[in-house]
């Protein structure tokens, strides 16, 4: 009830807007006297009527319904008063970071029918702000109050990548950036290192490879005691009270490369008289950048090395791998070898020296001998200096060698007494000796003697000491009133013992030219006279002196040196090459007054002489004697096709072997290649075979041209023939050998390969033909096939059929070998049809099979017979046997009691 009173209109408050409300009015009777009882009157007609919608109200603040690490769901309800229509929309505003570029300002992020909405993407552990207002057909309600949620905290954000601030060959310093954090203060940094495992570890090392390296609040660190040039890899995580981050980006740095270390395990890995072979390992650190090589450093550690080469550590050699061989090495030697590396940054330190020596060889010669005492009994004192150098093994003695050179003057009909002097001119005595002296007892007084000797030690005996004349003369018979102060000796060269065109002589006097001559001044009545080219023919004279001047010379004496070893003839020369074999001639040399009595001829392939094995000027230990005696020709036989050779020639004579010569570079010719490798059958068929091969082996010197392939039947091994692989008879044995050829010829036949090829279909046989024919029976003729495919024919199956009602079946009517056959029992007025199959024997030993369905069995005849009346059946049977074998196929016939 809205109103009771007497007015007949009133104005009603409070009514929501946009609403319709019904109305109707009752009229109230009144009466004072309480005994009389009025009745209701009925109430009005019911009457409409609407108040004007309005605008909504202002919903409340928004609520959170849900919250997330990076989402706040919002909820909101409708205001309390809507204006009378419904809320078509709602507009949703947020302040905070990453919702609006200005967070003090709200931005709207929804507008919908719906009453909630989950903002994402947020920040984790931060304040937002929210309001929401409705929308009507009538109008927009103001906005809601605000409301402020948070987001919960999180782990920090992860850091971007360090930054690389500075660096050198063994550090790295780095920066990085704070990272949000999400809305829980960082409470620090953890940087971990990953090296790659060549680094020194200091700390625990995580199964990917990176162990701890920093931890804290500050935003950079120094990472020192890094391996130079290798790279390196930093990764960074931030913490705070909530847990830590996921890791940054991985930085790679590289720190500047250095020098590389030391190689290590330097070993001497073999030795020869002139080279020593070196091994060693690779430094432990390249310093960041590949080694590009080695310098091997030398310095002698003997005096004898030291002869030829600085007495201090030089470079001898550089090379790209841990290996080498240093040549040109004195035989028996010592020295001291180091090595350094070198990258591209420059050469690192060398590694601590090895001591490392050639192979021990024969000492040098000795000084020459030298006479230290004449005694008047026909005895001589000699002696002589060590070899400068005992080849690497000690002296063990000398052997001291004294020929007989002629008499101090001639004189008829004297009798020499007994000793040396006793023998021809240029006969020897050969005394072993301990020591670098020696007493030579019993010798012919007034004669000449040359003397020279030669060191021995386990590796054999030095050559011998520089040749020279000993001389000796009497006091002239008066000094002229003053006393004999010396005397001058002088030799005047008086040619060779033996003429040889291109000689080239040795040091000494002996190099001059024909009466070139040498002064020499004495103290007393003898000379020994050193360096003197073996053979060489002289004249002496002498004079005395006192303080007046010189006495006339004597009476001139014609002397020879002692025979020596021939000289090193000229270079071979090559007369003719073959394929395996080699002429090769030589000129005798200058025999140094001993004639050259034979020759030595080695060789050695070319290849063989690349490593360094022998001394200077000799052939090398891997060479082979080839020829031994005494013409200036021979043939090597038996030698690789198209191998390059090297050859030395030596002559000998009675002092022994002599100088080698230049080595001879020749060539075999090349020659056909060797057989083709691994013939084999890769498919086989009944007319041919597909065959494959290797190439051969060795081409000898000229690349292979090609290939020819024979084959020829098994049995026979011969009427080999040119082939394809086709064209060949089936069922039959064939073996097949190939070769190769180039422009050298053709090469040698491979082994043969033998194979069995399958039989092939044979030819349809020809017929068959009909004779004798009579009521009931009918000859059958046929020819056996041309060709029967490379298996025997065993038995040969005619088969007949037969129309008996509507049904027809094909019967056998003969197996044999025959090729003819009679079938009787016929029924007369009969159509019959033949057909003729072959079995073949496709084994030795095999059992009769059928022939190949699809080529051996086969239709060869027809024959039509009615009752078997001399009616032409060869044209007609044809067609009857098709049009059978028709019908039964398709059913057509029945077969009949």
């Amino acid at each position: 009830m809205q109103y009771l009173g007497p007015e007949t209109h009133v104005r009603v408050n409070g009514l929501r807007p946009g609403r319709t409300y019904a109305i109707r009015v009752r009229v109230q009777l009144v009466c004072d006297d309480p005994e009389v009882e009025l009745a209701t009157p009925p109430p009005s007609p019911i009457c409409t009527t609407s108040t004007t919608p309005t605008p909504p109200q202002a919903p409340a603040a928004p609520g959170l319904s849900s919250r997330q690490r990076n989402a706040l769901k919002f909820k909101w309800c409708d205001p309390d008063e809507t204006g009378g229509r419904p809320i078509l929309e709602w507009v949703l505003q947020v302040a905070g970071p990453g919702v609006s570029e200005d967070p003090q300002g709200l931005h709207t992020v929804y507008r919908g029918a719906d009453t909630s909405f989950l903002l994402k993407r947020l920040a984790c552990g931060t304040r937002y702000t929210a309001r929401v207002k409705a929308i009507s057909c009538i109008g927009e309600s103001p906005w809601s109050p605000t409301c402020s949620v948070s987001t919960p905290a999180a782990v920090p954000a992860a850091p971007l990548a360090p930054v690389v601030v500075e660096r050198d060959a063994s550090s790295v310093t780095l920066t990085w950036h704070a990272p949000h954090n999400n809305g829980s203060d960082l409470t620090g940094y953890l940087l971990e290192l990953d090296d790659g495992g060549c680094g020194e570890v200091t700390g625990v090392r995580c199964g990917d490879g990176f162990r701890f390296l920093y931890t804290g609040l500050a935003l950079s660190h120094r990472a020192a005691s890094l391996v130079s040039g290798a790279v390196h890899r930093f990764r960074l995580r931030a913490e705070n009270g909530v847990g830590h981050s996921v890791w940054s980006p991985v930085l790679e740095v590289g720190t500047a490369a250095t020098t590389p270390g030391e190689p290590e395990g330097l070993a001497r890995l073999g030795a020869t008289l002139t080279s020593v072979s070196l091994v060693w390992k690779a430094p432990a650190s390249d310093g960041g950048c590949p080694v590009s090589g080695y310098s091997v450093e030398l310095r002698p550690a003997c005096k004898a090395a030291a002869r030829t080469r600085p007495d201090s550590f030089a470079p001898v050699t550089e090379c790209s791998g841990p290996s080498c061989t240093l040549t040109s090495l004195s035989p028996g030697c010592r020295y001291l070898v180091r090595v350094a590396a070198r990258n591209e940054v420059g050469r690192g330190p060398t590694c601590v020296a090895l001591a490392v020596a050639t192979e021990a060889h024969v000492p040098e010669p000795p000084g020459p001998v030298s006479l230290v005492e004449r005694s008047a009994e026909g005895g001589l004192s000699l002696a002589w200096a060590a070899p400068p150098h005992d080849g690497g093994s000690g002296i063990t003695g000398y052997r001291l060698e004294l020929v007989f050179a002629g008499w101090q003057e001639a004189a008829e009909g004297r009798q020499p007494a007994q000793g040396m002097g006793e023998g021809e001119m240029g006969s020897s005595e050969v005394l072993a000796c301990d020591s670098g002296s020696a007493v030579v007892q019993a010798l012919e007084p007034g004669a000449l003697f040359t003397a020279r000797v030669c060191a021995l030690n386990a590796h054999g005996s030095s050559p011998h000491s520089a040749p020279g004349l000993s001389l000796a003369w009497a006091a002239p018979p008066h000094d002229g009133g003053s006393g004999i102060t010396g005397y001058r000796l002088e030799l005047v060269f008086a040619g060779w013992q033996e003429a040889a065109e291109g000689r080239q002589p040795a040091q000494g006097m002996g190099e001059g030219e024909m009466g070139s001559s040498e002064v020499l001044a004495c103290d007393s009545g003898s000379a020994v006279v050193q360096a003197l080219e073996p053979g060489a023919l002289f004249t002496a004279r002498v004079c005395a002196l006192n303080a007046h001047g010189s006495s006339p010379h004597s009476a001139p004496v014609t002397l020879e040196t002692a025979p020596g070893r021939p000289a090193a003839p000229d270079r071979p020369r090559l007369l003719r090459a073959s394929g395996s074999d080699l002429t090769i001639g030589w000129s005798a040399p200058y025999g140094r007054g001993g004639g050259v009595r034979s020759f030595q001829l080695r060789i050695a392939p070319a290849a063989a002489c690349l490593r360094p094995e022998s001394l200077p000027g000799e052939p090398p230990r891997c060479s082979a004697q080839a020829y031994s005696g005494p013409a200036t020709s021979c043939t090597v036989p038996d030698l690789q096709p198209a191998t390059p050779y090297r050859a030395w020639v030596a002559g000998e004579n009675a002092a022994g072997k002599g100088e080698w010569s230049a080595p001879l570079e020749c060539r075999t010719q090349p020659v056909g290649p060797s057989p083709p490798q691994a013939l084999a059958v890769e498919s086989v068929g009944c007319r041919g075979a597909a065959l494959s091969w290797a190439p051969p082996a060795l081409d000898n010197g000229s690349p292979v041209l090609g290939y020819a392939l024979q084959a020829g039947p098994a049995a026979r091994r011969a009427g080999w023939r040119q082939v394809h692989v086709t064209g060949l008879d089936p069922g039959q044995e064939w073996v097949f050998r190939a070769r190769a050829w180039n422009e050298a010829g053709e090469g040698p036949w491979s082994e043969v390969v033998t194979l069995a090829l399958p039989p092939d279909v044979p030819d349809a046989p020809a017929g068959p033909t009909f004779s004798g024919r009579t009521g009931t029976s009918v000859r059958v003729q046929w020819e056996a096939p041309a060709h029967d495919g490379g298996s025997a024919i065993t038995a040969y199956v005619l088969e007949a059929w037969r129309r008996d009602g509507l049904a027809g079946a094909w019967t056998a009517v003969y197996s044999g070998p025959a090729t003819a056959a009679k079938v009787a029992d016929l029924p007369p007025d009969t159509e019959v049809a033949f057909r003729l199959r072959m079995a073949l024997r496709v084994g030795a030993t095999g059992p009769v099979a059928k022939a190949r369905p699809r080529k051996a069995t086969m239709l060869s005849g027809v024959a039509r017979a009615a009752g078997l009346r001399e009616a032409d059946l060869a044209t007609a049977g044809w067609a009857l046997a098709i049009a059978a074998l028709l019908l039964s196929a398709l059913g057509l016939w029945s077969r009949s009691d």
